[in-house]
């Protein structure tokens, strides 16, 4: 009797990026396919994610496929179709922000013979460890950008961020800097920083004020 080609054998995860990491809060859509025996996809092959790690994985039974990062740390889902049964997939929940702050001062006075400030720093900060403790997230993205005084376009501005505009994102524990073109007014400039989550959320704490005063 010849062996039916078309019968499923094999379960396949596809993770975009290559990498399964999802943030706290937020939902991960990855793809799974049913192959048969030339590796080809078996269509509308019944398959549903079941999560080995409840604690930090969930399954979003509202999307399909989508992961739902419950709490940072490793965690791992199994695929399931009929009797046949993926190997693990390995996720990593990553923590998400709790609180913007400020790392150091919020009001800077420029020596009278410079023309840029001291750095403007903050911190995403993750409250919800175990064990408890207060931690500072690296490499997430924030956003500061001159408020005040406003300016219609960056050509008309007679002060910018470090990188010659007047937004600047950096990611944490990056800091900006603020130039004054020249001895031109504004004698203080106003600049705040902010911060979302992978989901969208605001971070609490956003925005994040500077004022920085010129000579």
């Amino acid at each position: 009797m010849t062996a039916d080609a078309s019968a499923p054998v094999a379960i396949e995860f596809v993770v975009p990026q290559g990498t399964a990491t999802v943030e706290e809060y937020d939902t991960l859509v990855i793809g799974v396919e049913v192959l048969d025996q030339s590796g080809d996809t078996v269509p509308n092959a019944p398959i549903h994610l079941v999560s080995l790690t409840p604690d930090t994985v969930g399954v979003d039974s509202a999307l399909h496929y989508g992961l739902l990062g419950l709490m940072a740390g490793p965690g791992r889902v199994m695929a399931v179709s009929g009797d046949l049964q993926s190997d693990p997939l390995s996720v990593s929940v990553t923590a998400a922000a709790d609180s913007l702050a400020a790392a150091g001062a919020t009001v800077d006075t420029v020596a009278d013979s410079a023309s840029v400030s001291a750095p403007l720093a903050v911190a995403l900060l993750d409250f919800h460890t175990s064990p408890p403790d207060t931690v500072s997230l690296q490499g997430r993205p924030v956003t500061f950008a001159i408020t005040a005084p406003a300016f219609d376009s960056l050509g008309a501005a007679t002060v910018t961020l470090g990188n010659d505009s007047l937004v600047a994102t950096v990611l944490t524990p990056g800091s900006v800097v603020v130039r004054r073109q020249g001895a031109s007014q504004p004698d203080s400039v106003v600049v705040t920083a902010s911060a979302t989550r992978a989901n969208g959320a605001v971070v609490h704490g956003s925005p994040v004020r500077f004022v920085v005063y010129f000579p």
